[in-house]
């Protein structure tokens, strides 16, 4: 049977409990997020909870935002659904309404009735069954890294010379300086041990396979690339291997004005430490996140 819906005042009511919980309060994106997604279906709008509006809305995209170019919706909804399913899970667990966000859009649904721990268990075991199957598909992928070494320290991570594709060799500059800034930017987390400049670039344009250099450095995983700029437009396609089998843990593509090309490497770095599965602190977060645009002339 269908539960009753709510009203507005107590979905607000619930809103507000759920963004001054501590896994809300640590994390003001999230919680924008949440409010812009709650607020629109409560004022009859939930045409404006698609991916591009939500991109541009909530995370500052631009109007030229490709969301087919750039997950960032897709990757903080799923954060989103997480951090819900762990507050109806402590702080949440006596509340007679329920905040869900389904899987597969952005329009939220609430939930009250005259049985909300039967419906809650049931809510909590749907997302527990997701999540166990995610968490097992991580497993084959950047658990490898955890599997294999039986002994617990920080995964040394190298950032491999990203590959020049702008089809100028004046541009060469540009690919080294954007390997460089990603390996300081990959360097702020304290979970990661990242192999110093110095020691990759003598792997520039290097076609040796990719165990045999990972050997060399001693890494668990390698992060490799390329950059086309064009104009004030940049492109960066980043892959993430584990070194000894040269096997692929992830890969994404993400196209920015180059303005703002200093929070693309805050973005990588993120994606990056999720799929090693390594602990971002609130402090090494908020680090990450402090970026500015800058002038493409002076860049």
């Amino acid at each position: 049977m269908a539960d009753s819906n709510p009203s507005a005042d107590l979905v607000r009511e619930e809103l507000q409990k759920i963004l001054a919980s501590p896994g809300f309060a640590r994390n003001e994106r999230l919680g924008q997020f949440l409010r812009f997604v709650v607020e629109n279906q409560l004022q009859g709008t939930p045409e404006h909870l698609k991916e591009f509006t939500v991109g541009v809305e909530v995370f500052g995209r631009k109007l030229d935002y490709d969301p087919k170019l750039d997950s960032i919706v897709r990757t903080e909804a799923a954060r989103l659904r997480k951090r819900l399913a762990e507050y109806y899970e402590a702080n949440g667990a006596s509340h007679k309404i329920i905040i869900e966000l389904p899987k597969g859009g952005y329009v939220p649904v609430f939930h009250t009735g005259a049985a909300p721990a039967v419906r809650r268990a049931s809510f909590l075991q749907k997302t527990s069954i997701v999540a166990a199957a995610t968490a097992l598909l991580a497993l084959l992928a950047a658990g490898l890294l955890f599997l294999a070494q039986k002994k617990t320290r920080a995964p040394v991570v190298a950032v491999l010379p990203l590959k020049n594709l702008s089809n100028d060799a004046e541009q060469d500059y540009f690919a080294e300086g954007m390997t460089e800034e990603l390996i300081t930017t990959l360097g702020k987390i304290s979970a990661l041990r990242v192999i110093s400049r110095q020691s990759v670039m003598r792997y520039k344009g290097s076609k040796r396979p990719l165990p045999e250099i990972a050997g060399e450095l001693n890494v668990d995983a390698v992060v490799e690339g390329s950059v086309l700029r064009s104009g004030d437009r940049v492109r960066i396609t980043a892959n993430l291997l584990y070194a000894p089998t040269d096997r692929q843990l992830w890969a994404e593509t993400y196209d920015r004005d180059l303005g703002y090309v200093l929070a693309l490497y805050s973005e990588v770095a993120r994606a990056i430490a999720r799929e090693i599965r390594v602990a971002v602190t609130p402090a090494e977060e908020a680090l990450l996140a402090a970026t500015r645009p800058v002038n493409p002339e002076a860049y």
